[in-house]
């Protein structure tokens, strides 16, 4: 019988990008992981192909909790882009510099398991967002079974940033079923091949851990 297992990842680098999914040259980032950006980040451990739809699908079921752990600066760039051939464009890209983030994955224990393994043997090359988004840090902390050990390791981890030790509060976004939530993000990927995302609701609340 399955039951519930939580999968704890820190992501955190010089830069970040949590791209909304826009095909035109501005191209914005959210103020923390998108669901398709964390998924994405699983979905290259384990060396899917875009095509695998049953496999995203399960892991997109998994409910996610991301903890804003430190703040950073909003960064603007520029790129030059092929529009076709002999003509090139700007892109004008956003980026997160010197965040960090926990983000909490709850789910099916044997798919848990599996992408446990595969963070800590990835088949493919993982990054925050964009391929030039390198983490500095190990993206995976832990897996746990009951959620006092998890919530006691995210504890230790945010009072490692804070100033002076001291307790602060922290931007948490949650998944909302209840009904009560503050926003509806376009991030829940269905088929990355075809650029196929589904929606879902969140809460966001500034609490002590």
């Amino acid at each position: 019988m399955s039951y519930k297992k939580s999968l704890l990842l820190r992501l955190e680098g010089n830069l970040q990008s949590w791209g909304l999914h826009t095909r035109t040259k501005n191209r914005p980032t959210e103020s923390f992981p998108t669901k398709s950006g964390v998924i994405g980040i699983l979905a290259a451990a384990l060396g899917l192909n875009r095509g695998d739809i049953q496999t995203i699908k399960e892991l997109s079921s998994f409910g996610m909790t991301v903890y804003t752990v430190r703040h950073g600066t909003l960064l603007n760039d520029f790129h030059t882009m092929r529009l076709e051939k002999n003509k090139f464009g700007v892109s004008n890209r956003w980026y997160l510099a010197d965040y960090a983030f926990l983000v909490a994955l709850y789910g099916d224990s044997q798919t848990v398991s599996r992408c446990e393994g595969a963070l800590k043997n990835p088949r493919y090359s993982l990054f925050l967002g964009r391929k030039c988004c390198v983490p500095s840090k190990n993206i995976f902390v832990g897996t746990f079974t009951d959620s006092d050990s998890m919530v006691e390791r995210i504890r230790d981890i945010c009072k490692s940033y804070s100033q002076d030790g001291n307790p602060e509060k922290f931007q948490v976004i949650r998944e909302a079923y209840d009904g009560d939530y503050d926003r509806v993000v376009h991030d829940v990927p269905i088929d990355y091949q075809n650029r196929v995302f589904g929606s879902r609701c969140i809460s966001i609340s500034y609490e002590e851990i």
